[in-house]
């Protein structure tokens, strides 16, 4: 029996519209850098910075994210010419394409200025991608950093050669006037520093990226449907929900945050690691004492040991640290599990901060392994060996004399706590909206 040709066509047109239709809010990687263009048609934008992802899926990540643009609304950096073409046609783009060029690496900090500058209604967000967040940069933004999760989902993502979603392409190739408008006037003053508030921000620019995060996510979801009151839309608990959970699932911090958390877990994990080598080891230190001294019956060459004095850790050690399957890290998780010290495990190196009432003897080691950062020699060298070479990076034993070495790292180089990790949960700004008159509009 022919196959019915018709019944075929209309299943591959329902896959191919389903596809067409579809935004991948659970990608981070992609929602937040299209959530923060649209925000930016509402006068909050919010950049995006790209880091650490593999050139490969970099590449096909921007081609995808760009397919939601039209031509017109897009300015790609490259030179100085193109930031000379920005500062004349700032309002007509809807996001600014920033790549790592040998010959101007500060085109980043450049861009944020200059849009900093404008006063529009509409603003441009900038997309950097392959850089370095700066800390000098103006404005709201997040940083993403690419974890073996998030580059594991995109890559089966991206396998599938989605659609751009059709109506963020259609609502930006509508004359640039003719837009829906959000309010953010409304927004509950739920955050702030009032004593009664749920969450305190560290500063100004925590402030405007969630505002920012809140309107795009609230056009995003509108996108399409005309809504039944002519006028300004505002975010609702729905809108909260979902920037919690992109935040929450992602890597996704500030600028002043950053530090470099590769460095930081390396540290962390060396750390551990040494504690207990020097809890595990049988053997005596060498002894010296006396009129005469007694000295060790090892052959230490001479030199060896003020080398082993400021350098506790060699830098193959370290890096077979980052390999998650090396036997001398698995010993590690298991000591540390072992322990039931909730610090100890988070001692370990991971992406997230483990939460405060988490039970440790619940925590398997299969779970640690998905949250634990990985690096390699290359990153050893460039990152821990650099450092210490210069006098950044010390050891001392703690306490002095006989007690295990501790790596130190300067204070700016620490990450700080990630403030979007610590938003209230969708359950507490619920029960917070229905207790007082302040609160989101009603779903």
């Amino acid at each position: 029996m022919p196959p019915n040709n018709d019944s075929e066509l209309d299943k591959l047109e329902c896959r191919l519209n389903a596809r067409s239709e579809r935004t991948d809010l659970a990608q981070p990687s992609i929602a937040l850098p299209i959530i923060g263009m649209l925000g930016g048609a509402c006068g909050e934008p919010v950049s995006v910075w790209l880091e650490d992802y593999p050139p490969d899926i970099l590449g096909v990540l921007l081609r995808f994210i760009r397919d939601h643009i039209p031509d017109e609304r897009v300015c790609e950096v490259f030179d100085s010419s193109d930031i000379r073409r920005l500062r004349r046609e700032a309002c007509e783009f809807a996001m600014v394409f920033i790549y790592p060029t040998p010959g101007h690496p500060r085109a980043g900090l450049m861009t944020h200025w200059l849009l900093e500058r404008c006063r529009r209604t509409r603003l441009p967000m900038a997309l950097l991608c392959g850089e370095r967040c700066d800390q000098e940069a103006p404005g709201a933004m997040v940083s993403l950093r690419a974890g073996r999760s998030e580059v594991a989902r995109l890559h089966a993502f991206l396998a599938e050669h989605p659609l751009p979603d059709r109506r963020v392409k259609d609502f930006l190739s509508a004359p640039w006037g003719d837009r829906l408008e959000v309010s953010l006037e409304g927004l509950p003053a739920l955050f702030g520093p009032d004593a009664d508030s749920l969450w305190t921000p560290r500063s100004l620019r925590t402030v405007r990226t969630l505002r920012g995060l809140l309107a795009g996510h609230c056009l995003l979801r509108r996108l399409g449907a005309a809504p039944e009151d002519p006028g300004p839309i505002a975010p609702d608990l729905d809108d909260y929900a979902g920037v919690y959970e992109l935040v929450q699932r992602s890597r996704a911090g500030l600028p002043e945050e950053l530090g470099d958390p590769i460095l930081s877990a390396m540290v962390w994990r060396a750390n551990l690691h040494l504690g207990h080598r020097e809890k595990a080891s049988q053997d005596p230190q060498p002894v010296h004492r006396g009129r005469e001294g007694i000295s060790s019956l090892t052959k230490t060459k001479e030199g060896h040991r003020d080398a082993t004095r400021n350098r506790p850790i060699g830098l193959r050690e370290l890096a077979d640290l980052g390999n998650i399957r090396a036997p001398m890290t698995l010993e590690l998780i298991d000591a540390a599990l072992e322990s039931s010290d909730l610090g100890a495990i988070q001692g370990l190196g991971l992406l997230k901060r483990l939460p405060a009432n988490a039970r440790p003897g619940s925590i398997g080691r299969d779970e640690i392994l998905r949250l634990m950062v990985t690096w390699s020699m290359k990153q050893v060298r460039k990152r821990f060996d650099r450092l210490r070479s210069q006098g950044f990076i010390e050891a001392e034993r703690d306490p002095p004399g006989n007690g295990p070495w501790i790596i130190q790292l300067p204070e700016e180089l620490r990450p700080l706590p990630g403030e979007f990790q610590s938003l209230p949960t969708v359950d507490r700004v619920s029960e917070a909206c229905r207790q007082g008159e302040r609160g989101f509009p009603p779903v």
